[in-house]
């Protein structure tokens, strides 16, 4: 399996190169030849993201935990992030509504990610959501995209 992005939780084909996303150190290469390279880190150490490949080959990081990467104890993020695999870098983009770790994405066909459910924290406790997110790699931005049904 080669040129493959990997983390906790999600495992994508990317067209170009391999990436493995360890909380704040992201490592590029060839999986299948064990051959990796460091790349550019992270704006925001975290852990419990999601990484969701687009459509133009570039990688959309969302929510997870952060200082100190501690479910339960630290709190989640908003924030989102861009890898760009041909320039090694990463760059913000729009934060979500919600703060969120150990959530789904989702590809949809008209190339915008779909984001739900996961944990929150509020009042210094975990709190479990039903609520999703659409974002738009176009614009950068975020939408609600209504409460699942449970």
């Amino acid at each position: 399996m080669k040129n493959q992005i990997v983390t906790s939780k999600t495992t994508l084909q990317l067209p170009m190169c391999g990436l493995l996303v360890i909380v704040f150190l992201a490592i590029v290469g060839d999986i299948r030849a064990q051959s990796f390279t460091n790349t550019g880190s992270l704006n925001i150490a975290r852990g419990y993201q999601t990484a969701t490949l687009l459509r133009n080959g570039t990688v959309l990081a969302a929510g997870g935990v952060t200082n100190g990467v501690v479910p339960g104890i630290n709190p989640p993020t908003a924030s989102a992030e861009i890898y760009d695999p041909v320039s090694g870098t990463w760059k913000n983009t729009g934060a979500m509504a919600l703060a969120r770790y150990d959530h789904t994405a989702t590809l949809l066909p008209n190339g915008k990610v779909l984001v739900a459910d996961g944990v929150g924290f509020n009042n210094n406790s975990n709190v479990i959501l039903a609520s999703a997110e659409l974002y738009d790699p176009v614009s950068g931005l975020w939408s609600v995209a209504g409460t699942p049904h449970q």
